[in-house]
């Protein structure tokens, strides 16, 4: 298992290294000039020679003298050590700057994958179980509606539905104009602004993910040694969970895992939809004010955020089935 580990590790570092160097070079090709935008509020501030002079400081301070390979090398050593660089729009380090969002998106994001498990598992199970009955049906009917109808499309029939049409929820923000008094009363509050979002992209992967598992057990409930355990006389309980999902386990932990990095990237739209204040928004304002700096940092956060669910894959096969970490 170690060999099995230390090899998947390297292949990620390669790989990471690949990447870095993609993103590094559509940035060095994007229009514009960073430092340019930089002193432009500057400008009528300084003398032309004051100007000039301040703006190849600029230019040292940004990274951006020296030859391409310089420039990469010398970026990735700073990201390494910490130093992602500093934001002209915020006047901070990027570090600073995407903290509290990174951690509102993470919160975000885990909160929608466990309610999408907890309902996910069990409904497909339960459908499995019950191929070709009503429930079966039900649920193909609708987790085909929900995986046929875009992010966007059902943000807005839930904002129709619980914001305008019921009035329960809040449709933006993350805290209300005037905040409650009280820890409690803070909490309560930002949970009722979180609850709309949280609801979208939980149903978002609610359709695609029941058909998967329904689809993996499925497959498991069909075998052979399914037939011969119930022959034994073994219960219906022991059957589905000791034998068909524990069969059944290897594709579901594509989609358990695999899902990370989709929901990450769904909560890019949501964000902007809710006005919910993460790094999905951070980063698209970041990209059309032309700060590079915090838009090559989000990057190189979801590239790391993908990278790692495909090493949990491979980690989690392994253990689940020793047999692939052997041949691999």
């Amino acid at each position: 298992m170690l060999a099995f580990t230390i090899k998947r590790i390297v292949f990620i570092f390669i790989t990471m290294i690949f990447i870095s160097m993609i993103i590094f070079t559509i940035f060095q090709f994007m229009p514009g000039d960073p430092a340019l935008t930089f002193m432009q509020a500057r400008e009528g501030d300084m003398t032309p020679e004051e100007w000039q002079a301040e703006y190849e400081a600029v230019v040292i301070m940004m990274g951006l003298d020296g030859p391409i390979v310089y420039q990469y090398y010398r970026w990735m050593v700073n990201m390494l050590q910490g130093n992602w660089g500093n934001s002209f729009i915020h006047r901070r380090a990027v570090l600073e700057v995407i903290r509290v969002p990174i951690m509102w998106t993470v919160v975000l994001s885990i909160a929608s994958m466990i309610i999408g498990f907890l309902l996910t598992i069990p409904l497909g199970i339960y459908s499995a179980v019950k191929r070709g009955k009503t429930f079966d049906h039900s649920v193909m009917v609708f987790s085909t509606l929900g995986f046929s109808m875009p992010t966007f499309l059902i943000a807005i029939l839930f904002i129709v539905v619980f914001a305008v049409y019921w009035q329960v929820l809040p449709i933006t923000g993350m805290i209300s104009p005037i905040p409650p008094e009280g820890d409690w009363a803070q909490f309560l509050d930002r949970l009722r602004h979180m609850a709309l979002p949280l609801m979208v992209l939980a149903f978002a992967n609610l359709a695609g993910m029941t058909r998967y598992v329904r689809a993996a057990m499925c497959d498991a409930l069909s075998e052979d040694y399914i037939r011969t355990a119930r022959s034994k006389g073994l219960k219906d309980k022991v059957v589905i969970f000791s034998h068909a999902f524990r069969n059944a386990l290897v594709p579901i932990v594509i989609l358990i895992i695999g899902t990370i990095m989709g929901v990450f990237g769904g909560s890019v739209v949501i964000e902007r939809t809710f006005g919910w204040a993460g790094m999905g928004s951070v980063m698209v304002d970041a990209l059309f004010a032309g700060d590079y700096a915090i838009s090559k940092a989000m990057m190189v956060f979801y590239s790391v955020i993908f990278l790692l669910s495909i090493l949990l894959v491979d980690l989690s096969y392994g253990l689940i089935d020793p047999r692939i970490r052997v041949s691999k």
